[in-house]
């Protein structure tokens, strides 16, 4: 038994289209979700969305501050030191206080630098050891401490960097 059925070109053509207007759905969709995702968001048209400013904290305790050196003396120098707070409206300020700072035998003293490096236009930071008598009024530095000095009026230094200038 030979079963040979015979397909109608017409109903051919009725599937063929059905199958073209499927897929032609099929892809109008995924490239409307596509385009949902890339599309650039329209600025005075329709509203954009607010992102919301993430809230400011500042540490409770302080290790380090920078300021400028006024004064030397024995083992010491006192220095304008510049202090981060939050106003009401958590925007950050500085206020500066005058801070003495005390050395010790075990004091780290650097220089901070920024050297070019060779064949590019990066440069590369550089500590190099100095000593106490090295610090001179108008520099600008960073004193690093052990303790919490976020009040103390008189910090143990364990380590001062002098910053570059800008």
């Amino acid at each position: 038994m030979n079963y040979q059925t015979e397909v109608n070109p017409k109903t051919l053509l009725k599937i063929g289209v059905g199958m073209l207007i499927v897929l032609i759905i099929v892809i109008i969709v995924a490239l409307s979700f596509s385009f949902e995702e890339t599309q650039a968001p329209v600025i005075g048209g329709e509203e954009e969305e607010k992102k919301e400013e993430p809230e400011i904290t500042l540490p409770k305790v302080l290790y380090n501050l920078t300021g400028t050196i006024k004064s030397i003396g024995n083992n010491a120098f006192a220095f304008d030191a510049t202090i981060p707070q939050l106003d009401e409206n958590k925007q950050v300020f500085t206020t500066v206080e005058t801070r003495s700072v005390l050395i010790s035998a075990d004091t780290k003293i650097n220089r901070l630098t920024f050297v070019a490096k060779e064949g590019s236009k990066n440069k590369n930071p550089v500590e190099t050891a100095i000593t106490f008598a090295a610090l001179k009024i108008g520099d600008y530095v960073e004193v690093v401490s052990n303790q919490d000095i976020s009040d103390k009026k008189e910090i143990r230094a364990t380590r001062i960097r002098i910053l570059p200038s800008n």
